[in-house]
């Protein structure tokens, strides 16, 4: 079925307490358990994540602290702090999960990309509290043959992950957590934006040009008053309302320089 199903298969029967996931290529720090049960019970939280980095050949040994600096996040602010501070990851990986959160998400069995985009930010929801370790506890390799580095049309489902988060949050009652829906608007213009630059990256925006083009609608569509839109995207949003020649050449200067940065 391919990588990215092996965490439908692995949370079907959600046996033991605590359950993690790791990529294959991923390495975690030997105190990565330890502090993170330690940390779920002293706590009383469900939830677990702690700081990753990226390395692209091999793990470089870590020394990690015994008692490093803990957070504590309320669901609203994890799921705030996933949208507009990114230091809440929408990741699988790199947390420890109580198995019960496991009653009410499923991975989805259909999508190859972004499945955890499809998820996480139901855990953080659920978890109604998570702990956050600021301490560098695992090694995510970043290099061209991961599943965020190869191409896949599959990657055009992510503009209908906003729909799965207000679906979510009027199914289970979040509605009343304050400017989520603003929230959600902020993170599909992420989305868009970063579905029409992966096109673009890939050398694939003329071949799919049809389907980009309403990714380009919404985008322009969007309500620009939300003031959760972060200033980055308020510039891309700019450059594509002058001129998408102009938006084009942009992207793909500033991802080949992202490139020459990792590789």
């Amino acid at each position: 079925k391919g990588r990215a199903s092996v965490r439908v298969e692995v949370n079907e029967d959600p046996v033991q307490v605590k359950i993690t996931f790791i990529d294959s290529d991923d390495v975690f720090t030997p105190e990565f358990l330890e502090i993170t049960q330690r940390v779920m019970q002293q706590k009383n939280v469900k939830l677990v994540q702690t700081s990753y980095t990226s390395h692209e050949k091999e793990y470089r040994e870590h020394l990690a602290v015994t008692e490093p600096k803990t957070e504590i996040y309320t669901n609203e602010e994890a799921f705030r702090n996933y949208i507009l501070d990114d230091k809440i990851t929408g990741y699988i990986w790199g947390k420890l999960y109580d198995a019960s959160l496991f009653e009410k998400v499923r991975y989805p069995e259909k999508i190859t990309h972004g499945q955890d985009s499809y998820t996480t930010f139901k855990f953080l929801l659920l978890a109604e509290k998570m702990a956050f370790v600021d301490e560098v506890l695992y090694y995510y390799c970043r290099h061209e043959d991961t599943l965020t580095g190869t191409f896949s049309t599959n990657r055009m489902k992510l503009c209908k992950v906003a729909d799965e988060m207000r679906k979510f949050v009027s199914e289970e009652g979040y509605d009343q957590l304050p400017d989520i829906r603003k929230l959600i608007e902020s993170y599909e213009i992420q989305m868009n934006f970063m579905i029409l630059n992966y096109y673009i990256g890939h050398g694939q925006d003329q071949k799919y040009q049809k389907e980009l083009l309403q990714v380009r609608k919404a985008i322009l569509r969007a309500d620009w008053k939300n003031p959760y839109i972060k200033k980055k995207y308020r510039i891309m949003h700019f450059l594509l309302k002058l001129s998408y020649p102009l938006f084009r050449f942009s992207s793909v200067v500033s991802q080949k320089a992202l490139r020459n940065r990792y590789w």
